[in-house]
């Protein structure tokens, strides 16, 4: 019996006579390459390497490889994007870099862990993970712009919506992390019906929103005599103006604002008329937004703070925190429409679609479907500016269509208006 256990003994242990050339002892195995050794729970554990992995996991340069690969699909997309002047939202980019770099850092960090168990490939295998985590979630869900696209509340034009993100502002004068101090809402400065004082909320819904293409591709798909119809009808539909009034009470530790209790009183005016400057709504393929901005004249003051009162008696209660803005109802507006190019909208609008492009997303690699969704694509924003007057001497009587539209040219013009403002 002794003899036996001596003779499977020596078996087990590795001879080095019988090595081939190149070989070497790995615990009780040979091995053609490196050997390494790492301890767990007190045992040493022995593991061969050959020659490829030796060099991918010890040498800098190959995880440069690595990161380098992986950001050659976004920077050719991004190349196809200038030279075609295909318009995708600067920060998509942005994170799909971070996501690229991080997720390919991930991985190798995975592979050289699984060989080296720990050490500095630990280190980063920790440090990438947590990247790729922020940014994906900050990327995905939109966290400094919007919010998930999935969420009716987070529509970049609903104005309901605005006037929540205005009292947020207002209270803790900083907009969801927009790099940027917020300055006070002040009722007789058109500009600071902005959400951030050096983001307006057109660079905030077209450069910084990295969900934009979820957004877009929520609109129903039209003809192109539909869209004309449909931005004809956006420009003579009366204004519905009301002072909008909600209490809050706080969520997350005082981070969030959550409206208890809301009242709306309508804002009675005389008489209205259409002043947007005027959108070509003709081309192959078109992706169209309308929001309405009401400029009130100087009579239209006491009315406006005649309405705030009213709402805001609505609104008491045993919560102190109380805000009043001017705001409106859509009324029938159509905010968004994809015209021409059926096919394309509506295979990008598709199940399939959508399947693929949340494959890509966890890649970084979405734009080269957002590339055939914009790719030749016209986007037009047509910005209602409706102006209301307590008397009647403008073109259309309150409620009624404005009839012998006049549109301005410059959709810059700047006019003293209250807007979504507060008043209080």
């Amino acid at each position: 019996m002794f003899l036996l256990l001596l003779i499977q003994h020596s078996l087990e242990v590795c001879n080095e006579s019988a090595l081939q050339p190149g070989e070497v002892c790995c615990g009780e195995d040979a091995c053609n390459g490196t050997c390494k050794s790492n301890f767990h729970n007190g045992e040493e554990i022995f593991y061969c390497l050959n020659d490829a992995e030796v060099v991918a996991c010890v040498k800098p340069l190959k995880l440069f490889t690595v990161i380098g690969l992986s950001l050659c699909p976004t920077l050719l997309m991004l190349i196809l994007s200038l030279i075609t002047g295909t318009k995708i939202a600067a920060c998509t980019w942005i994170s799909c870099f971070v996501i690229n770099f991080s997720a390919s850092s991930f991985f190798y960090g995975i592979y050289c862990m699984h060989i080296y168990l720990g050490g500095v490939h630990l280190v980063l295998f920790t440090i990438s993970s947590s990247a790729y985590i922020c940014g994906y979630i900050f990327s995905r869900c939109s966290i400094c712009v919007l919010g998930p696209e999935c969420c009716e509340w987070n529509d970049p034009y609903n104005p309901q919506n605005l006037a929540f993100r205005k009292a947020h502002k207002q209270r803790y004068h900083l907009y969801c992390g927009c790099c940027c101090d917020s300055k006070p809402i002040d009722p007789l400065d058109p500009k600071s019906g902005d959400i951030c004082s050096c983001v307006s909320k057109s660079t905030l819904a077209n450069q910084c929103d990295t969900v934009k293409f979820l957004r877009e591709i929520r609109a129903p798909v039209v003809s192109k005599e539909d869209l004309r119809t449909i931005n004809e009808e956006n420009a003579s539909i009366p204004p519905n103006p009301v002072a909008f009034a909600f209490n809050v009470t706080d969520l997350d530790n005082n981070s969030q604002l959550m409206p208890v209790k809301k009242s709306m009183e309508p804002i009675y005016y005389g008489s209205w008329q259409e002043e947007g400057a005027k959108q070509d709504v003709s081309g192959r393929k078109i992706i169209y937004r309308c929001n309405a901005e009401y400029v009130y004249e100087d009579n239209m003051r006491s009315e406006l703070i005649r309405a705030s009162r009213v709402a805001l008696a609505e609104v008491r209660g045993d919560l102190p925190e109380k805000f009043v803005f001017h705001t409106y109802r859509t009324n029938g507006m159509t905010t968004a429409a994809l015209s021409g190019s059926e096919c394309m909208f509506k295979f990008c609008k598709s199940c399939i679609v959508r399947f693929f492009y949340e494959i890509f997303y966890l890649f970084g690699y979405q734009p080269i479907i957002e590339f055939f969704f914009y790719c030749g694509a016209k986007q037009v924003h047509f910005q209602s500016r409706k102006r209301i007057s307590h008397e009647e001497n403008l073109r259309a009587r309150a409620s009624e269509r404005d009839q012998r539209i006049n549109y301005t040219e410059d959709s810059q013009e700047q006019a003293k208006y209250v807007s979504e403002n507060s008043l209080l």
